[in-house]
C-alpha cells in the first residue's frame, strides 16, 4: 500500500514535471520511479535522493536560463547537499542502529512481557484475577543471554522489563482473545494466529533480525557492519495429538536486505505439575543465498580489507542449523512467576563452514521473573 501510494505521488510529481520542465524530465521521472521496490523505508530515500540528485542536471541545463546559471547551480547543489545532510541524519548508520535496537527492544518487552501467555506466563497466573472479578498486573524483569553474532563463542546479555496488565472481566474481551494468540517463538519469530481450529493454523509472522558490528569479533574486522531490522512473513502449523508441527518464513524488510529464512519444526507442552507447565521443540532452519551471504560469507572485496585475513567465501542457500529448546513456566506461591528456557542450535553446511564463525555451537538462554498485584490474593 505504500510503495503503491509512493507512486501514485511520483505519478502525479511526473505530470507536473512534464508540465513545467518538458516530457524528457517527466520521462525520467517515471523511468527513475520504476526502479522503486519495497527493501526498507532507508532504501527508498535512497532511491528518491538519487532521483533528485540525477534530475538536477537536466534541470540546471533546460529550466532555467543561461543568466541565471549561477544562481540555479546555487540552489540545486544546497538541494543535493541538504538531501544527503537529512539521509545522514535520519537514516544514517548510527540512527539506523539506534532505532534497530530500540525495535528489538520492543519487540522482546512486547512479546516477552505478556502479549503471549503461552510464551511468558502460564494463563493459571491470572486465575486470581478473573475468579473474583478484579483486574491484576504483573510486574517484572529478565535477561537473555545470547551469542555476540551468529558463529560467536562469546554472549552478551540484554535486560527486558515485563508488564503484563490483566483488566476485570478480560477472560472474554477483545484484548485476551488477540493476547492468546500471539506465540514467542524467538526475537525474530513472533508469531500472530489469524485463523485456526483444534488441526490447522495460519497467522502472521513478525520480530526483530539481530545485525552483526565488525567490532564483535577480531576475525570480523574490516568486514563492516551487518544491520538487522524488522522480519515480515508468515506461518502454517497442523496440530496432530498434543505435538504441533509448523514451517514459518520471514524475510527482513527494514536495515540490511539480508534474504530469508524458513523454520520447519514440532513441539509439544505438557503441564507436569499444578504450577509448572513445560514445552519442549526441536526444528532446523534453511536460508537463502542472501541470508547466507550475510551473515557467513566473505565478498572479495571484505577479503582485501579483512583485518584476520580471511579468504573470500561463497556460500550457497540451504539448511543452516538444526536446533532444541526446553521452556518452563511456574508459578511460585499465589504472587511470582518465574519463566526460564534454553536453546541449543548446530550450525550446518555452509554456515558451519564459514571462516566468519568461531564455533558451530550455539546457546541462548532466558530468565524471566515477575510479581502479580492485585488480583484479590
Amino acid at each position: 500500500m505504500f510503495v503503491e501510494k509512493l507512486g501514485a505521488l511520483t505519478g502525479l510529481c511526473s505530470s507536473v514535471c512534464g508540465f513545467v520542465c518538458g516530457h524528457g524530465q517527466a520521462s525520467y521521472l517515471r523511468s527513475r520511479t520504476d526502479r522503486l521496490h519495497w527493501r526498507g523505508v532507508d532504501k527508498i530515500w535512497l532511491k528518491i535522493r538519487q532521483l533528485v540528485c540525477g534530475m538536477s542536471a537536466t534541470v540546471r541545463s533546460q529550466y532555467f536560463a543561461p543568466r541565471h546559471s549561477v544562481a540555479a547551480n546555487s540552489h540545486i547543489a544546497l538541494l543535493e547537499r541538504t538531501s544527503i545532510r537529512i539521509e545522514k541524519t535520519v537514516w544514517g548508520t548510527s540512527t539506523m542502529r539506534f532505532l534497530n535496537r530500540a525495535l528489538a527492544a520492543t519487540a522482546l518487552t512486547f512479546a516477552i512481557g505478556g502479549m503471549a501467555p503461552g510464551a511468558a506466563l502460564s494463563d493459571d497466573t491470572y486465575k486470581g484475577a478473573v475468579d473474583d472479578g478484579g483486574g491484576s498486573l504483573v510486574l517484572g524483569g529478565g535477561v537473555i543471554i545470547k551469542p555476540k553474532y551468529e558463529g560467536s563463542d562469546e554472549h552478551e546479555v540484554y535486560g527486558f522489563p515485563m508488564i503484563i496488565p490483566r483488566f476485570s472481566g478480560e477472560g472474554n474481551s477483545k484484548f485476551s482473545k488477540f493476547r492468546k494468540r500471539v506465540k514467542f517463538k524467538g526475537l525474530d519469530d513472533i508469531r500472530i494466529k489469524a485463523v485456526g481450529n483444534d488441526r490447522v493454523e495460519f497467522g502472521a509472522v513478525t520480530g526483530y533480525r539481530s545485525g552483526r558490528d565488525q567490532d564483535d569479533a577480531t576475525r570480523l574486522n574490516g568486514l563492516g557492519d551487518v544491520d538487522g531490522g524488522l522480519v515480515l512473513g508468515g506461518y502454517v502449523g497442523v496440530h496432530v495429538g498434543s505435538v504441533l508441527f509448523d514451517v514459518s518464513t520471514a524475510s527482513q524488510v527494514t536495515g540490511d536486505d539480508t534474504g530469508t529464512t524458513v523454520r520447519l519444526g514440532a513441539e509439544t507442552k505438557h503441564q507436569i505439575s499444578h504450577r509448572t507447565k513445560l514445552k519442549a521443540r526441536v526444528g532446523t532452519t534453511l536460508a537463502d543465498d542472501d541470508y547466507m551471504q550475510s551473515f557467513f560469507g566473505v565478498t572479495p572485496a571484505q577479503a582485501a580489507t579483512s583485518g584476520a585475513g580471511l579468504a573470500a567465501f561463497n556460500p550457497d542457500g540451504g539448511f543452516k542449523d538444526v536446533h532444541a529448546e526446553l521452556s518452563t513456566d511456574t508459578d511460585i506461591g499465589e504472587k511470582w512467576v518465574l519463566r526460564l528456557g534454553i536453546r541449543y542450535a548446530r550450525l550446518v553446511g555452509d554456515a558451519a563452514d564459514s571462516p566468519v564463525i568461531e564455533t558451530e555451537d550455539q546457546v541462548t538462554g532466558t530468565i524471566g521473573l515477575g510479581f502479580k498485584f492485585g488480583g484479590g490474593r
